[in-house]
């Protein structure tokens, strides 16, 4: 029987879905389906396997470190056939093409690409200090006793803007 590995990255179901339904196309077809998602576990080498799925959403247009950094590491493929799935929210970039081109690279011969869109939970503006409270801590031997004391040293400020530029906003 056909050994397939098949690794993902799936922080919220939405790439895991697509892989088991990959999956269950493969198991159809004959195949001994192997599953590894990132976000849990570390994949195996794909020594022994005789196809390599790898699935991944984008991020930021590119491919998660979780990705990029196991195609790093990678052995050569020697051949071995691959087929690749990306998922993304709005819009991909390169990100399926730098997983087509990292695996093509590693000595891997592509049999399939799909891409699809999926969830989106894009949070890029949403990091600390730019549209929710900023909170300075100082380390615990310099935190003061009083209100008074922390507006000396300044060490704890919480600021809130009031009124957001436009030309920040992502559709301005």
């Amino acid at each position: 029987m056909k050994r397939c590995l098949l690794i993902y990255l799936s922080l919220r179901g939405t790439t895991e879905k697509t892989a088991g339904a990959i999956a269950a196309g493969l198991r159809s077809a004959g195949y001994l389906v192997d599953l590894c998602n990132m976000a849990h576990e570390s994949p195996s080498r794909p020594e022994g396997y005789d196809l390599l799925g790898i699935g991944s959403p984008a991020h930021y247009f590119r491919l998660p470190f979780n990705i990029s950094d196991y195609l790093h590491v990678l052995r050569p493929l020697d051949g071995l056939p691959f087929f690749s799935f990306m998922l993304y929210g709005s819009y991909p970039g390169e990100a399926g093409n730098l997983l087509r081109k990292a695996l093509s690279g590693k000595g891997g011969r592509e049999v399939g690409y799909f891409h699809c869109r999926g969830a989106d939970y894009y949070q890029g503006y949403l990091q600390e200090g730019y549209l929710f409270r900023l909170i300075i801590r100082c380390p615990r031997s310099w935190r003061p006793q009083s209100g008074s004391e922390a507006k000396r040293r300044r060490c704890f400020r919480v600021r809130r803007p009031t009124r957001l530029p436009l030309s920040i906003l992502p559709w301005s």
